[in-house]
């Protein structure tokens, strides 16, 4: 029966002996709260949800039966599960009740058939969550995706058409247009000067002509005369080609020490055109002409430069070769073939199309600027990829990288693609947008240096594959300076491996979840790298049901009635509850009540126990502990409460039994304690709904005696905000809001601060509690802020700004 009833001279004579701390931070009294706490803020830090889930519906058959797991984060590993149960055709929902922490606003609801095969959808939170089944394809099928990246059939180009010039052999051409050795003179092509004017000029077959050519063209009669060569030319000089054209015929082979073009835009033919078969070598080059075609073999031994809207065409049976290449000044290269090259460069908007038979092979640095754009469909490799100022790479097929870095740049990753590489950095403004079914696939992901304001976004639909991102060794991505991983995409990643390389839940959004193992199914493609798809892992029908419960932080003041100094720290214990049902009717058969004193800075005797508010004791079969020193004190046993109605779960006696003697346990700077995890285990005689047991139905709170007086009771308890306390324990109406019912453990204050403060908080996680006589509202940035808003603001503030200094 519960005992209301005034205990003002009971209160004085525990004041006289209660633990005496000073106020404050250390001197002076606390500080007052930015602003006022409503009165009717219930301190919660956790909601409620009722959920169900539908049984899925999957193409082609219909599963024996299929698991449903409920997370809590975009990170879906077995730390974050809140719910599991398995629906099949006779039962088609699993219901179920959970408590989550309060920020959190979207739950992933996982769906597995028995063959591995799974689906995610992301959920807004609401006191009831209704999921229906989800649309399905067994693993043994084929996913169905377009392929936008797949390898294609030559015919099949995107290669843009170019100029081109029909082949000539010597009998087209006048005797005199045809030059066998090096002239004695100079002869300016085309030129009525010359000794034969004429529009072409032939080189024939075992000729070598080593000098004395001019190809400037602009002369009339003919201002763009072509000189095909089926032999040698060697012009070991600097060469300028200006109207006029250099067509290498198969066969032949052409060699200028320095060649440049500046063929202007209107001119007829390409200035140099390679056919396939012939050969052209330079030192180097510098074309800023209207085309320049390369059919067969191309080298240049320095800088291969175009520039100034010159496009060059490296065709589909094409090889292009240089030590240096630039592409600069809305330039343009497109290939169907093969290029090498040590190191590549594009700027000021210049462009590269590597067209879907193209290959790419860069040994050194590739590098991407000043809104300079690469439409990359064929394959490409590379030991750097270095994109910045507004660059932007089109990945339409397998693209491989040793390193990634990216400044102000965009990717666009097109399905069935994939982009590789070994170590990524992705800074400033970076964004990367993968469509359904594409791979980013890298070892380290921003490890070596911080880097933020980055987006990687999926474009999936609902009813496509996921994209796929998958970092193999370390990852780093912040909460307020990191990268946003949005959409629908699964993130492959062990966030758990290295505590010094993590991702932040909260930098997945929109849909992005995380886990430690790929489970969406890829088809093998070309352009996704040629990988095998992955065989995801059977999942059997459990025999029942067992879900780790997530880790809540309890922080008691033990001054009640009177006002502490609110550094929430005189008793601290980390509590998770394990939960076992049944996997037909997801009713709970057990539970196990994980536990951790961590600090107890207080001189008091105090005890600590759990009331299931909605559990009789005599639904209760039985209570097992590992704490094995439960000793003499408020409580008589380790195991239910005798005489109480509703079932009462003794944790510890004492603070001393668990941590030792002394006081300020583990909440001053110094030698620290070593602390214990013990659990405790709770079996019903007959199975209870998830609903009795969820956090929010389990009643924690400490019991205080005075250490000096060498007696126990069970008068004093001290609870969460508003809950009531047990049958066995005195109140005073004085000390709690007068209104019906009443607002337990709340208290009125005295009209200028403390208003309607507590003392005990839950906190999901391990919470960092402040050292000893710091108060809360001092030590964290947003608690008063939050406590003002009636907790509408700032919700999670225990994971926001703290002072590092006040924290134990």
């Amino acid at each position: 029966m519960k005992r209301l009833y005034a205990v003002a001279a009971i209160a004085t004579t525990f004041l006289a002996f209660s633990c005496q701390k000073n106020m404050g931070t250390g001197s002076g009294e606390p500080q007052e709260p930015s602003s006022a706490v409503p009165a009717d803020f219930k301190w919660e830090t956790t909601r409620d949800l009722d959920i169900s889930v539908g049984m899925p519906s999957v193409t082609g058959n219909t599963p024996q039966y299929a698991v449903i797991r409920v997370y809590c984060s975009p990170i879906l590993s077995d730390g974050n599960i809140v719910a599991m149960g398995v629906v099949t055709p006779s039962r088609p929902v699993f219901g179920t009740a959970v408590t989550i922490p309060a920020g959190i606003g979207n739950i992933y609801v996982q769906t597995t058939l028995p063959d591995g095969t799974v689906a995610v959808s992301m959920e807004p939170v609401a006191a009831s969550v209704n999921v229906a089944g989800a649309r399905m394809k067994a693993a043994a099928g084929t996913p169905l995706l377009r392929m936008a990246g797949m390898a294609r059939a030559a015919a099949d180009s995107s290669m843009p058409d170019y100029p081109r010039l029909a082949a000539k052999a010597e009998g087209d051409f006048a005797e005199g247009a045809i030059i066998r050795s090096t002239p004695a003179g100079k002869i300016d092509l085309g030129a009525s000067w010359a000794p034969f004017a004429a529009a072409e000029y032939y080189i024939p077959a075992g000729a070598e002509v080593t000098g004395n050519i001019g190809l400037n063209g602009t002369f009339s009669p003919n201002p763009s005369p072509i000189l095909y060569v089926a032999g040698k030319l060697t012009l070991d000089s600097s060469v300028t080609i200006g109207q006029a054209t250099l067509a290498v015929l198969p066969g032949g082979e052409v060699y200028i020490r320095e060649a440049s073009a500046n063929m202007q835009q209107n001119a007829p033919n390409p200035a140099i055109f390679v056919f396939e078969g012939g050969k052209f070598t330079a030192g180097k080059t510098n074309f800023s002409c209207k085309a320049v075609v390369n059919e067969g073999k191309f080298i240049v031994d320095g800088t291969f430069d175009i520039n100034n809207s010159c496009a060059f065409y490296n065709g589909a049976a094409a090889e292009l070769e240089a030590d240096d290449m630039e592409i600069t000044n809305r330039a343009k290269l497109y290939n169907d073939g093969k290029i090498e090259s040590d190191d590549l460069e594009l700027n000021s908007y210049a462009e590269l199309s590597n067209c879907e038979n193209g290959v790419v092979d860069v040994d050194g640095t590739f590098y991407l600027t000043n809104n300079s754009v690469v439409y990359q469909k064929g394959l490409a490799s590379m030991e750097k990829l270095e994109a910045r100022g507004g660059g932007t790479l089109y990945v339409n097929c397998h693209t491989v990288a040793e390193e990634i870095a990216a400044e102000g740049a965009r990717f666009y990753i097109a399905s069935g693609a994939g982009l590789d590489a070994e170590e990524v950095y992705f800074n400033s403004n970076t964004e990367l947008y993968a469509a359904a079914g594409s791979i980013f696939a890298m070892d380290e992901y921003n490890a070596g240096k911080s880097g933020g304001n980055v987006r990687i976004v999926s474009q999936a639909a609902a009813d496509q594959l996921m994209a796929v991102v998958v970092i193999r060794e370390k990852g780093v991505s912040s909460r307020y300076y990191g990268t946003k991983f949005d959409g629908l995409m699964e993130v492959v990643y062990d966030n758990a491996a290295d505590s010094k390389y993590v991702i932040d839940e909260r930098s997945l959004t929109g849909g992005a979840v995380m886990r430690a193992r790929q489970t969406v199914v890829l088809p093998e493609a070309k352009c996704n790298g040629g990988r095998q798809p992955i065989t995801p892992d059977p999942e059997p029908e459990p025999e029942f049901v067992e879900v780790n419960g997530l880790p809540y932080t309890y922080c008691f003041e033990d001054g009640w009635p009177w006002i502490g100094d609110y550094d929430m720290n005189d008793v601290v214990v980390v509590v998770s509850v394990d939960r076992r049902s049944d996997k037909e009717t997801g009713k709970v058969g057990l539970i196990r009540i994980n536990w951790e004193l961590k600090a107890a800075g207080a001189a008091h005797l105090n005890a600590f126990a759990i009331q299931l508010d909605k559990v009789r004791t005599s639904e209760v079969a039985g209570v097992e502990t590992t704490n094995t020193t439960f000793g003499r004190g408020a409580f008589a046993g380790s195991g239910p409460e005798s005489g109480s109605e509703l079932a009462v779960i003794p944790l510890f006696n004492t603070s001393q039994e668990i941590l030792g003697e002394g006081t300020y346990i583990n909440t001053t700077k110094g030698v620290a304690i070593p602390t214990v995890k013990h659990t405790t285990t709770v079996t019903f005689a007959q199975p209870v709904d998830p609903a009795a047991v969820r956090e929010s139905a389990l009643n924690a709170f400490i019991v205080v005696n005075q250490k000096s007086s060498g007696t126990f009771t069970r008068e004093t308890e001290i609870h969460m905000p508003g809950r009531k306390p047990t049958q066995f324990a005195v109140v005073s109406g004085n000390t709690f809001l007068e209104s019906d019912p009443y607002r337990y453990f709340v208290t009125k204050g005295d009209g200028v601060k403390n208003n309607y403060m507590m003392w005990a908080l839950c906190i999901p996680g391990e919470f960092r509690y402040p050292l000893e006589r710091s108060d809360i509202r001092d030590v964290y940035t947003y608690f008063n802020a939050w406590a003002a808003s009636g907790g509408r603001e700032h919700v999670e503030w225990y994971r926001d700004e703290a002072d590092e200094t006040l924290l134990y």
